[in-house]
């Protein structure tokens, strides 16, 4: 026991000591802290360069002087291998790097004294691709969705789509970050033009997107809707019913690089089949003109029509119109004898279920029916409650109706004939 309190003794003697000599020596300051929240940042549009970096981290506080930056391509920091410097800022704008790169970075804080602190966290920096999108094209038309592709970008790790329908703001497209694959498929609304733009991007582990701003673009399309409102707006060409043409109109689709039109016969067999690019102004009316000796003024014909994008030169088509049956007028005759009436004979057409006949002392109103027969004659004799009557012009329509269903078609109610009634004298 007394061995034990000799010891003691002798270890708190030199405890003392130790304290007493260490009074008045210089110890050698703490080292600033370690640097934190290093990043990425964007540059600023001034001094936008592609090879450049823009980064930035928080002082740490305490005894700062400036700050030691370093750089390498493998995360090493092998020496010989490191680039770098010294800065009094925290941030920091530096140039001549390579293009679509990765590089890494550290930053560590020094004090007067030249004491350097514990070097921040590794943060993956990148630099932009060299390159845009090359051979954008659209790969695929559906009725709300559009595909296109790409080829691939030396240095992108991923791609950055921006879309939106055609003419709109551009501040209003959506941005999609796809990865790094090559298509896309977007969905879009049914029946319209979508501007496509694709960037390059090289993306850091932080999510930080290096964009290569030489984006391609391309204009895409949905399939067309179905077509709608198809009529004929008048057969034959000025006062020629008979002329082997006709002029139809339809809704047009924002999105149709053109139509297809396809007639029947009253037999439904195919007459033939027209490519029509756009409609436009005609002589009576916003339509086409379809010109085609098959057109013949002695039946019912159909016409069914189908809107189409192309995409990479083939045509693809939206479903097709619901079939419009139509007619030319029939071929009206007419004698004048006022004793007995107007005496009307015309054509007969394939297809007609009946005729209707009406009559007016104007030429461009007051059409009124005085009677629908399924022969291909008929005398008029009155108009308004009043026998025909010499001295006066009536204006006549006979129009062929043909049956289909629930609904009835009608030939050109546009044509009419003029009859002058002349007095006679005994």
């Amino acid at each position: 026991m007394k061995r034990f309190f000799s010891i003691s003794k002798m270890c708190m003697v030199a405890l003392v000591c130790v304290m007493f000599f260490g009074i008045g020596m210089n110890v050698k300051a703490a080292a600033p802290n370690k640097v934190t929240g290093l990043q990425q940042m964007l540059q600023p549009d001034e001094y936008y360069e592609p090879t450049s970096i823009a980064l930035s981290w928080k002082a740490p506080g305490g005894d700062v002087s400036r700050y030691r930056v370093e750089y390498c391509e493998d995360g090493k920091f092998t020496p010989g291998k490191v680039g770098g410097g010294y800065t009094s800022y925290t941030s920091l704008l530096l140039d001549k790097f390579n293009l679509g790169k990765s590089y890494y970075f550290r930053v560590a804080a020094e004090d007067n004294a030249g004491n350097l602190g514990e070097y921040s966290d590794v943060v993956e920096m990148v630099t932009c691709p060299a390159g845009s999108p090359t051979s954008l094209k659209q790969t695929k038309a559906e009725a709300k969705a559009v595909t296109f592709s790409w080829k691939k970008v030396s240095g992108a790790t991923t791609y950055v789509v921006q879309y939106g329908k055609a003419g709109t703001n551009p501040n209003n497209y959506k941005i999609k970050d796809i990865g790094n694959k090559t298509s896309y498929k977007i969905s879009a609304s049914a029946n319209s033009k979508y501007t496509v733009n694709v960037y390059a991007v090289r993306k850091s582990k932080g999510g930080f997107l290096a964009f290569n701003y030489a984006y391609k673009s391309q204009t895409m399309k949905t399939l067309p809707s179905k077509v709608s409102k198809v009529k004929m707006l008048l057969s034959g060409d000025g006062s020629r019913p008979a002329a082997a043409c006709a002029y139809f109109t339809w809704k047009e689709s924002s999105a149709a690089d053109g139509y297809e039109c396809i007639f029947y016969g009253n037999n439904k067999k195919k007459l033939f089949s027209k490519d029509v690019k756009s409609l436009g102004s005609t002589p009576y009316g916003y339509g086409v003109k379809i010109a085609n000796s098959k057109l013949k003024s002695t039946q019912f014909m159909k016409i069914k029509v189908r809107a189409y994008v192309k995409v990479n030169g083939k045509k693809k088509p939206g479903p097709w119109s619901d079939d419009v049956w139509f007619a030319k007028t029939p071929n009206i005759k007419s004698d004048k004898n006022v004793n007995n009436g107007i005496k009307l004979t015309w054509s007969k057409t394939a297809g007609a279920k009946d005729y209707t006949i009406s009559v007016s002392k104007s030429k461009n109103s007051g059409y009124k029916k005085v009677a629908t027969t399924k022969k291909n004659t008929y005398r008029i004799t009155s108009f308004r409650g009043s026998k025909i009557s010499p001295g006066n012009t009536y204006y006549i329509k006979v129009v062929a109706n043909k049956k289909v269903g629930k609904k009835t078609f009608t030939s050109d109610k546009l044509r009419l004939i003029s009859v002058y009634v002349y007095r006679t004298y005994r």
